[in-house]
């Protein structure tokens, strides 16, 4: 989490490390959005960083990973990484079985704070 960072609902996301694509919370460029999954809507494949600045301040907050992962800015200076996914029955939107993603360990979803 960053505070006190304005970051005017802009992050940027990896395009299989070679560039970087500009990501805008709740906007789409080319089409118009239907904002009715703001989480899900805002998540976007990260290959190898994500990254957040205050234009402002000349100030970027980036997070490198080690493998491929979802992520996004839902809020305002909040950088969320899904490391896995469950869900333990069919929800119905188009995966058409459950998914139960397990730790190194074979234990569930664990939540990290950094």
């Amino acid at each position: 989490c960053i505070r006190d960072r304005s970051n005017n609902n802009t992050f940027y996301t990896d395009a299989n490390g070679l560039d970087f694509q500009k990501r805008v919370t709740g906007q789409r460029e080319t089409w118009k959005w239907k904002n009715d999954q703001p989480a899900a809507g805002n998540y976007y494949p990260v290959t190898a960083a994500i990254y957040l600045e205050d234009v402002a301040k000349d100030q970027r907050f980036a997070v490198l990973n080690d493998r491929p992962q979802g992520g996004g800015v839902i809020q305002p200076g909040e950088i969320e990484l899904m490391i896995n996914r469950r869900l333990l029955a069919d929800d119905g939107h188009g995966v058409e079985e459950p998914l139960n993603e397990l730790d190194w360990d074979g234990k569930g979803t664990v939540s990290y704070t950094h």
